[in-house]
């Protein structure tokens, strides 16, 4: 878009959640050499992965939830009163921190540990196109709203995605 105003106002909106993708990368990093060291092991596999996504479901939901909650404060002292416009749209960018949080950022870093590198290639592709057709349609009509809602669209497209090619992989294992 050509409007500088909205382009800065969705900065301010998806700073926060962008930065707070901090915590599931480094829940992933502590998790991942476990869950290599265990690659074969269909049972361990999915029972510690049930029990990560649901620390991460609990988790990331406090955040998301305490975020979405606090949206307008924390907007005006971080970033001043003038941005007041980007409170809802950090609102819908933080459904998106969630699902990427809890869904998408383990899902597909443990698809490497079962080796589907180019699954998750395919799946990332697939949410570009997906990415550029989506903001193409919403975000000259809705602005910001519209891109805001293009993140979500993709990070849960990518999420169910990831998670379904997980398990589809993890049930392949042998017993």
């Amino acid at each position: 878009t050509a409007d500088e105003l909205m382009v800065s106002s969705y900065r301010v909106a998806s700073t926060i959640p962008f930065a707070l993708l901090f915590f599931p990368s480094a829940i992933v990093t502590y998790i991942y050499p476990h869950f290599v060291r265990h690659k074969d092991d269909k049972r361990w596999t999915l029972r510690n992965y049930g029990l990560v996504t649901a620390g991460s479901i609990l988790l990331m939901g406090l955040i998301t939830v305490s975020f979405i909650v606090f949206a307008r404060p924390i907007v005006s002292i971080i970033f001043g009163e003038q941005y007041s416009d980007a409170v809802p749209v950090m609102r819908l960018v933080m459904v998106g921190f969630f699902i990427t949080a809890a869904f998408r950022t383990p899902a597909g870093n443990l698809l490497v540990t079962q080796r589907k590198l180019v699954t998750n290639s395919v799946i990332g592709i697939i949410t570009i196109v997906v990415c550029f057709i989506a903001s193409y349609a919403l975000i000259p009509s809705f602005g910001m709203m519209g891109a805001a809602a293009v993140y979500v669209i993709c990070m849960m497209m990518g999420a169910i995605m990831s998670c379904a090619a997980y398990l589809w992989t993890v049930f392949q294992i042998e017993a």
